[in-house]
C-alpha cells in the first residue's frame, strides 16, 4: 500500500536513517518560500534539499535511505565543477522524510523543519480562506 507516494511496506534501515540525518543536519536545507510569480498566486513552495559537489554518490545513498523519494539533478558551475542536488518539494513527502530523520536531527535543524512545515501549512490555510472569501463575494 502507498500513501503520498511512499510505500508503507518499506523497511527503513535505522543506521542508514541516522547517517542520512547527519548528512541533512550538516548539508541540508528546508524552507517554505512564498513564490512571487504571476501565475503562482503567491503559492508557497516547500523545499527540502541537500547539495554536493563533484559526485552524486552521497545523494544517491541519502535518497535510498529515505526510501527512494526525491529527485537528484545536476548543473555545471564555474571552473568545470558539477553541483548535484537532491530535492523534495511535496508537502506529504517532505513531512514523511523529516519524520524518518527526526530522532537524529539537531535542535537547530528540527526548528528549521518545524518553521518550514508550519509556515507551509499556515500559508496553505490562508490561501484557502482567501479563495473562500473570493467565492463568497462572487456569490453576492
Amino acid at each position: 500500500m502507498t500513501v503520498a507516494g511512499a510505500d508503507l511496506g518499506t523497511v527503513y534501515d535505522r543506521e542508514a536513517l541516522a547517517w542520512a540525518a547527519g548528512l541533512f543536519d550538516g548539508e541540508g536545507y528546508i524552507a517554505c518560500i512564498a513564490r512571487r510569480e504571476p501565475r503562482s498566486r503567491n503559492a508557497p513552495l516547500l523545499n527540502m534539499t541537500v547539495n554536493q559537489w563533484h559526485d552524486a554518490f552521497v545523494l544517491v545513498r541519502f535518497q535510498a535511505a529515505l526510501g527512494g523519494v526525491g529527485h537528484i539533478g545536476s548543473r555545471p558551475r564555474l571552473g568545470g565543477v558539477t553541483e548535484y542536488t537532491w530535492r523534495l518539494s511535496s508537502f506529504e513527502k517532505v513531512q514523511a522524510s523529516i519524520a524518518l530523520l527526526w530522532r537524529w536531527l539537531s535542535p537547530v535543524k528540527r526548528q528549521q523543519a518545524m518553521r518550514a512545515l508550519t509556515g507551509f501549512q499556515g500559508h496553505r490555510q490562508l490561501i484557502g480562506v482567501r479563495a473562500y472569501r473570493r467565492q463568497q463575494r462572487a456569490g453576492q
